[in-house]
C-alpha cells in the first residue's frame, strides 16, 4: 500500500470518526431536551455479528467524555442527592441538557452497554468479540466494526456507564455486566439510505 493510499484511508477513518460522534452528540442532546431522554435509534444500534447475522435487534449504547471521572462524579451526584426517582431523573435531565453534549471532540469513541448478570445477550456478544453497530436515524446510518470486551468495575467507563444507568433506572440489576465496544473505523461504513 502506498503511503497516499494509506493516509487517504487514515483520513477517511477519522473524518468518519469526528461525523460519528458530532451526529451522536447531536442526536443525543435533542432526545434529553426534546423527548425527556427516552433513547432514539441513533442510541440503539441493531448489533451484527462479522459474518451479518442478528446479534441483537436493538441495544442502548452510551458515549462518554474523554473525561469519564468528571461525568461520573456528576451523575453519580445526582443518584446519591436523593432517593425519589423522579427528582434523580429531572436531576439529571437538567446535567446532561446544559453542556454534555455541546463539544463532540471532548467525547472519546469507545462504546458503551450496561446488561444484567447472566444477560445470553452480553454472552453471546463477547463471545463473538467481534461485530457491527448498525445505526439508522434521522436519515443518517453508521456501520461500525468494533471490538467487544468486557469492563471490569473500577474501570472509568464502567462506572460512568453505571450511574448513567441508575440515574435513569432505579431498579438497577445486581452486579451488571458492562461492555465496551471500541471502533475500527477503518473498516467503518456510512452508507446512504
Amino acid at each position: 500500500m502506498t503511503a497516499l493510499r494509506k493516509n487517504r484511508g487514515n483520513e477517511r477513518a477519522e473524518g468518519l470518526r469526528r461525523a460519528f460522534l458530532h451526529w451522536q452528540c447531536r442526536m443525543r442532546q435533542a432526545a434529553v431536551r426534546d423527548s425527556a431522554g427516552r433513547p432514539t435509534p441513533a442510541m440503539r444500534p441493531a448489533v451484527l455479528g462479522s459474518d451479518g447475522r442478528n446479534l441483537a435487534s436493538a441495544m442502548t449504547v452510551l458515549v462518554h467524555h474523554r473525561e469519564a471521572a468528571w461525568s461520573t462524579s456528576m451523575l453519580r451526584y445526582a443518584v446519591e442527592r436523593t432517593h425519589d426517582p423522579g427528582e434523580r431523573f429531572q436531576h439529571g435531565l437538567r446535567i446532561l441538557a446544559a453542556e454534555h453534549f455541546q463539544e463532540p471532540r471532548a467525547f472519546t469513541d469507545t462504546m458503551t452497554a450496561l446488561f444484567g448478570s447472566g444477560s445470553p445477550t452480553a454472552e453471546r456478544l463477547l463471545a463473538a468479540r467481534r461485530v457491527v453497530l448498525a445505526f439508522t436515524d434521522s436519515g443518517r446510518t453508521f456501520r461500525v466494526p468494533c471490538h467487544v470486551s468486557a469492563l471490569r468495575p473500577r474501570n472509568p467507563l464502567y462506572e460512568a456507564t453505571f450511574w448513567h444507568n441508575a440515574l435513569f433506572n432505579p431498579e438497577m440489576p445486581p452486579q451488571p455486566v458492562v461492555l465496551a465496544f471500541a471502533p475500527d473505523w477503518q473498516r467503518a461504513e456510512q452508507p446512504l439510505i
